[in-house]
Formats: structure tokens, C-alpha cells, sequence
């Protein structure tokens, strides 16, 4: 026999207690994590967010959803814990009477715990989602060694060189042996322009 309307519902609602409210690392796009912020209180990445010219106030604003979510979490989870006492309950009292006593009363009070969890469940997600779009909103640490500066031009700094660089003052195309890569590639036989253009 196929299952009812209410089965569904019942597997699918038990389904979405289960999987709510856990983080669902695959949709996040963030790059720094919220345990992270959460070491030391957003401190550091609030330096790093002066470091970029932008106010850390978004580093409290995450702070305060993760406070707002974990406590959210918590309630879901004792919500969730209030089903299954009461749930044992009604086993407890079928076994007892052997399957005579329908438990309406309990079974009236499981169904309004479940909805409570399910309006809490909606609000844990709300605040999670909230939460990550805020923690993506926030950059990558900027290292210490990193100049500040709003003008790359004039106060950017040379970290390190390699060998030593060529000048090329005073000299033009085809003297001194200064050529262009096309005519380089040509000597070398690397490539050939007039079968090319035929």
C-alpha cells in the first residue's frame, strides 16, 4: 500500500528536524570561518578590516547572529529533547496498557512541541543563513607585513629581487641585439610567418 498524506508529511517533517539548523558547508562562499572570529572575539579580524579601509563594525554584527544562533540551537535541541521524553512517555504508557490507552493527551502535547520546534528550526535556519551571508561579507586577514595604502603606485614596496635587471636605455629595436619576440621566435625557427599567412 502506498503511504498517506500524513505519512509523508510525518517522514518529511522528522527528515527536516534532523537535517536543520547544521551548517550546510557546501552554499557557503566565505572566507573566513567563525571559529576564527569566535578565538578572540573578532579582534583580529577587525585589524584586518582597518587594514582595508573598511569599518570593523561587521565583526560584531557576526558576533551577535553567532550568539543569537547558538542560543537558537540550544533551544531547538531541548525543544527536539521535550519530543522524545515525551515520545518514551507514550511508549511506556502503550506497553503498560497494552496497546488500550490512545495517550491523546500525550500525543496532543507531542504535536505541539513539534511545532514549537519547527517554528524554532525556521528561526535557527533564518539566523544561520543571516549569519554566513554577514561572515562572507568580511576579507581575508591581511598580514602584518602587508603595506597600508590607498595608492599602490607610489607606496608599494619591492619584497624581494631576483638576479638583475636589464636596462635598456639608449638602446632601439634591432641594435645592440634588442629585438622583439616575434623576431626572436623567427631567428630561432620556432615559428614561420609567410607560410602562416598563405
Amino acid at each position: 500500500a502506498s503511504p498517506s498524506a500524513t505519512q509523508l508529511l510525518r517522514q518529511f517533517t522528522t527528515g527536516l528536524l534532523r537535517r536543520s539548523c547544521v551548517p550546510d558547508y557546501s552554499r557557503r562562499t566565505m572566507t573566513v570561518g567563525i571559529e576564527v572570529i569566535r578565538a578572540d572575539k573578532g579582534e583580529a579580524a577587525k585589524v584586518s578590516e582597518k587594514r582595508r579601509f573598511r569599518d570593523g563594525k561587521i565583526v560584531d554584527v557576526v558576533l551577535d547572529l553567532d550568539q543569537q544562533w547558538v542560543k537558537a540551537k540550544f533551544d531547538l535541541d531541548q525543544k527536539r529533547k521535550e519530543v522524545n521524553s515525551v515520545q518514551s512517555l507514550i511508549t511506556d504508557r502503550k506497553k503498560s496498557s497494552k496497546g488500550s490507552d490512545a495517550c491523546e493527551d500525550l500525543v496532543a502535547q507531542k504535536t505541539k512541541i513539534e511545532e514549537e520546534a519547527e517554528s524554532l528550526t525556521k528561526a535557527c535556519d533564518e539566523l544561520l543563513d543571516t549569519r554566513d551571508k554577514k561572515l562572507g561579507s568580511i576579507g581575508n586577514f591581511v598580514h602584518d607585513t602587508v603595506p597600508i595604502s590607498q595608492d599602490e603606485e607610489k607606496d608599494n614596496e619591492v619584497v624581494a629581487t631576483w638576479g638583475v635587471p636589464r636596462s635598456f636605455e639608449g638602446k632601439k629595436f634591432q641594435e645592440n641585439g634588442f629585438r622583439p619576440h616575434f623576431e626572436l621566435l623567427e631567428m630561432m625557427g620556432a615559428v614561420e610567418f609567410e607560410p602562416g599567412n598563405e
